[in-house]
């Protein structure tokens, strides 16, 4: 298979140019079944997910892993890159790749997260505690009114080696949203030591966890889920956290 890559806006206004009547009616009878088989056939060392119709007469869409590429309905040609609906002035692809990597609200590993603040909105962390944004997100929620937060214990051990264990000390605490801010602040945490058989719980919570996080592309902290499950990662000032979070109402609304 060939690969294409691609200046997206300058490809996609050559394919609506150069893809006539003829070649749509054709690509519309072909059978789907044979273009797939094709597809597949041509990229026999790549874990492909789905072949589907793409916006676009002529080509498919290849789902690989949360990539979206596309292919020509022959198996022989690969187009990476975005495409753009002019009209719409929308990034198609990247659009795609927002649903794919959407995370159910119900799915997540909530037993392992600590919950604080209060409020009509709703945010999920993926979060370390020695991460130095994740304590600057941190802070910032703490001091937002309007946000109830799930702080999901993501240690990253190969960055942080302490991080797995202090984050089954939090989990541990008797007021663990008190002893996240402790340890979010810099400060030891305090009070009566956890049991070992608590610790050992709390660490099959967090495993857990992670484990979740690696099998849903999650590779760093902080990583936001919202409640319609979109995903970004890194940090945000307050005002546009609560943008990106009520973006969902708006999409369901419409």
């Amino acid at each position: 298979m060939n690969l294409v890559y691609s200046f997206p806006l300058i490809l996609l206004l050559t394919l609506m140019n150069g893809l006539g009547a003829g070649v749509a009616a054709a690509a519309a009878a072909q059978d789907f079944a044979a273009v797939e088989r094709s597809v597949r056939q041509a990229m026999p060392s790549t874990r492909i997910d789905s072949v589907t119709p793409s916006p676009i007469a002529g080509l498919v869409e290849v789902v690989a892993d949360r990539n979206v590429f596309y292919a020509d309905t022959s198996g022989r040609w690969l187009l990476v890159g975005h495409l753009y609906d002019l009209e719409t002035a929308s990034d198609v692809t990247a659009e795609r790749k927002s649903r794919l990597t959407r995370i159910a609200w119900e799915d997540l590993p909530l037993d392992a997260a600590v919950r604080h603040g209060q409020g009509p909105l709703k945010l999920a962390v993926f979060s370390d505690p020695d991460c130095p944004w994740c304590r600057r997100l941190n802070d910032t929620l703490r001091q937002a009114e309007d946000i109830e937060v799930w702080e999901i214990m993501f240690p990253v051990p190969a960055l942080h080696p302490e991080a797995r264990v202090k984050s089954a000390h939090i989990l541990c605490d008797a007021q663990p949203a008190e002893a996240l801010a402790r340890v979010m602040g810099g400060k030891e945490s305090d009070g009566v030591p956890p049991s070992a058989e608590c610790i050992e719980r709390s660490l099959q919570r967090i495993d857990r966890a992670m484990a979740f996080g690696r099998t849903h592309g999650i590779q760093g902290t902080p990583t936001l889920v919202a409640p319609d499950g979109r995903v970004r990662s890194g940090y945000l000032p307050v005002d546009e956290l609560r943008a990106w979070i009520r973006q969902g109402e708006t999409e369901s609304g419409q």
